[in-house]
């Protein structure tokens, strides 16, 4: 069985590893040049996504085809509203 001088010995230590984890950690320096990679990436992201939702549309007849249906559906309703 540990003693109370171990325990206050253990306690001591955990505070002073618990202390030096809250330090904050020096901000590595910002690289302010320009590249222009972060442009072409971007427009790469944006190309990809909207490759990825004509897929999701083109598809959908095929694997939910009564949500298709409610969907048409409802932009049916939303324009009939909207006149």
């Amino acid at each position: 069985m540990a003693t109370k001088a171990d325990l206050e010995a253990e306690v001591k230590r955990l505070r002073a590893e618990l202390e030096a984890q809250k330090a904050p950690a020096p901000e590595p320096e910002a690289d302010v040049s320009n590249t222009g990679l972060e442009e072409e990436t971007e427009d790469f992201d944006w190309e990809r996504d909207l490759s990825d939702v004509m897929t999701a549309l083109e598809e959908l007849p095929q694997k939910q085809p009564i949500m298709l249906a409610l969907g048409a559906l409802a932009v049916g309703y939303l324009l009939g509203r909207a006149r």
